[in-house]
C-alpha cells in the first residue's frame, strides 16, 4: 500500500490500510477516497481496517466528506460497514443526532431513520435529548417514529421535556407527538399543550414538582400559568 499527499495510490494491502502519516489537512487515504466518491476504494480501505471515524484537522470524518460532496453510494457503503463494526448498533445517524450534523444524514436516500442504538434510542431520541430541532424536523420528515420508546420507556418528548429543551418540545408537539404517553414511572410530560398539570405519577409528584426539581424555569412558568396546584 502506498500513500501520497493529497492523492491515493493503491499498490498493495500487504502493509495494511493505514498510512503512517495523514496529509497536511489531517486526512487519511480513506478521507480522500470518500471525499471524491471513490466508493470501491473507500470500501476496500474500510474492510481492511481503516478507521471510518478518524477525523481531520477540521474534525471531519470520511463520512462527513462523502455526505458533504453528495456521494450517496459512498455514504451508504460506509454506513453499512460502520454498522458492522460498532457495538450496540450505534451508527453515524446517532453520532449526527448528538452533533446536529445534518450533512451526514442522507435519510431521504434510503438510510433507516429508526435504527436503534444503545438502550433502543433512535436518532430522534438523541436529537431531542440534545435539543436539535432542525435535525428533528428532518428525521420526522423522512419517517422517524415520533412516539417510539427506549428501553426505559421514554419517548423523544419525555427526554426533551425532562431536559428542559423547549425548542425540541415545540418541534415534537408540532409533529403531533402523543402527550399522554407515560414512562415506566408513570410520568407524562412536563411541558404539554392543555394536559392536566396536576396529574400525579406513581411517586405522587405532579409535573410541577418534577419541573421544579429539575430547575426548569420555563416549564414551571408554563405550568403555573395553567393554574397548577402544588
Amino acid at each position: 500500500y502506498k500513500c501520497k499527499l493529497n492523492t491515493i495510490e493503491l499498490t498493495s494491502f500487504s502493509q495494511g490500510p493505514h498510512c503512517p502519516l495523514s496529509d497536511r489537512e489531517g486526512r487519511t487515504a480513506l478521507h480522500r477516497a470518500s471525499e471524491r466518491g471513490h466508493t470501491a476504494v473507500a470500501l476496500a480501505l474500510a474492510k481492511a481496517g481503516a478507521d471510518i471515524r478518524a477525523t481531520d484537522l477540521m474534525s471531519k470524518t470520511p463520512l462527513h466528506l462523502a455526505a458533504q460532496n453528495g456521494h450517496e453510494s459512498t455514504v451508504k457503503s460506509l454506513v453499512h460497514e460502520e454498522k458492522k463494526s460498532l457495538k450496540n448498533q450505534t451508527t453515524v445517524l446517532h453520532m449526527a443526532a448528538t452533533e446536529d450534523d445534518a450533512t451526514l444524514i442522507l435519510l431521504d436516500k434510503g438510510i433507516d431513520p429508526n435504527i436503534n442504538g444503545p438502550k433502543d434510542q433512535t436518532p430522534l431520541h438523541l436529537s431531542a435529548l440534545h435539543n436539535q430541532p432542525a435535525l428533528m424536523a428532518l428525521l420526522l420528515h423522512v419517517g422517524a417514529q415520533i412516539n417510539s420508546i427506549t428501553q426505559d420507556e421514554f419517548t423523544a418528548l419525555h427526554l426533551a421535556s425532562q431536559s428542559g429543551n423547549t425548542e425540541a418540545v415545540a418541534q415534537l408537539l408540532e409533529g403531533k407527538a402523543d402527550i399522554h404517553v407515560k414512562d415506566k414511572q408513570g410520568r407524562t410530560l412536563l411541558l404539554t399543550s392543555g394536559s392536566d398539570t396536576n396529574a400525579t405519577e406513581k411517586e405522587k409528584k405532579t409535573p410541577l414538582h418534577l419541573a421544579a426539581k429539575e430547575g426548569h424555569t420555563k416549564a414551571v412558568s408554563a405550568l403555573l400559568a395553567g393554574k397548577s396546584q402544588s
